[in-house]
């Protein structure tokens, strides 16, 4: 099945809200490098580098995936 660009920009909307500008990098300790928030349905939604904890980022991740009804996880892309 194929998506259009109005199927997919509302969730990768919300990935960007809740996880920050794409591709954003830093230099902190306390990092999680190279982190893809992907869905199954629609690929990768967000990547770049997050300061938050995991069990955090699943939250968020699971926010999206209730509010649009599709799976989401988060991948560490080393």
């Amino acid at each position: 099945m194929f998506y259009t660009e109005e199927d997919v920009q509302p969730v990768v909307d919300m990935a960007t809200e809740l996880f920050g500008t794409v591709g954003s990098m830093s230099a902190e300790k306390n990092v999680l490098k190279n982190i893809v928030i992907f869905s199954k349905q629609y690929g990768k939604l967000w990547y770049g580098d997050i300061e938050d904890q995991m069990e955090n980022i699943h939250t968020k991740c699971n926010q999206i995936a209730q509010k649009f009804s599709i799976s989401v996880e988060p991948i560490n892309d080393v």
